[in-house]
């Protein structure tokens, strides 16, 4: 069997001294998109118009509710805001009023956080 000769030492056989040691790695992956951060946390990761919100509802009818979007092979997003129209429309003769009552009760929200 032939000898091999090794001519760096341990320094280049262990990755030390290597000339590309100034270069910089890219960090891989997808590259990221220079979007303003949205000012409030629940519109993040929305569409324009939409925010999230969270309610509490019974395991019973949260299961009924994806057994009808499964069924109409929709999102249950979309069912949900179907839900909601249909009950704004019903109730579209009192929507004016309860909005101007609504408005007018709100306090206007102070996003100035310094003291």
């Amino acid at each position: 069997m032939a000898k091999k000769e090794f001519k760096g030492g341990f320094a280049t056989v262990l990755g030390e001294g290597s000339k590309k040691k100034d270069e910089k790695k890219s960090a891989g992956g997808r590259p990221r998109l220079n979007r303003p951060a949205p000012a409030i946390t629940s519109e993040a990761g929305t569409k324009p118009g939409e925010t999230r919100w969270t309610t509490i509802i019974t395991l019973e009818k949260l299961e009924q509710l994806k057994a009808l979007a499964n069924w109409d092979r929709i999102p249950i997003k979309e069912l949900m805001d179907g839900v909601v129209e249909q009950y704004l429309g019903k109730r579209s003769s009192d929507l004016k009023e309860a909005m101007k009552i609504f408005k007018s009760k709100r306090a206007p929200r102070n996003r100035d956080v310094s003291v």
